[in-house]
């Protein structure tokens, strides 16, 4: 597979029947159905892509939405039972705290220990013992989730290892 998303293959193979580990077009409640009280789910939301500003650079309240929109979606997989991993949420506060910001909340000058919000490797890396330890992937229908490497990357995995992929959008 490819490191760009490349979503038309898969999600017409899952619609039809042919990877039957994805699933399109589910919801928080289809999750809950399979996972509510068993092991935890990795919630995979867009980043990198969605929190550039029009001259592509990082941009702190965009980084706000992203991490409040995968919280709000961890949430509502807890009010069904389902305990889910956000690791968007949680990098989220990493990175907020430890950065250091010039005048206005956009301007990030430097970041301390290293945690660079838009690092791919780094993330990776950090995220990848907690998606091992996931039962199924779920990819909330949050804008951008069809544009990210990070959660194609994800679900690549998913597919390889045979965990089972709840996509909520790119139902036909």
């Amino acid at each position: 597979m490819t490191r760009e998303p490349a979503w038309g293959p898969i999600l017409s193979a899952a619609v039809a029947g042919d990877l039957p580990l994805v699933r399109v077009g589910q919801t928080a409640a289809t999750v809950a159905a399979a996972f509510s009280g068993r092991q935890p789910v990795y919630l995979a939301t867009p980043y990198s892509r969605v929190v550039l500003d029009e001259a592509g650079q990082w941009d702190y309240m965009r980084s706000v939405h992203a991490m409040m929109a995968a919280g709000h979606a961890a949430g509502d997989l807890m009010a069904l039972g389902v305990s889910a991993f956000a690791p968007i949420a949680q990098s989220c506060v990493m990175v907020h705290a430890r950065g250091h910001f010039s005048g206005s909340a956009k301007g990030c000058v430097a970041w301390s220990n290293g945690l660079d919000p838009l690092a791919a490797d780094l993330w990776a890396a950090w995220c990848q013992p907690f998606l091992n330890a996931c039962g199924a992937v779920v990819v909330p229908d949050l804008p951008g989730w069809d544009q990210s490497r990070g959660i194609w990357g994800e679900v690549q995995f998913a597919v390889r290892h045979n965990l089972p992929v709840f996509v909520y959008g790119g139902g036909a």
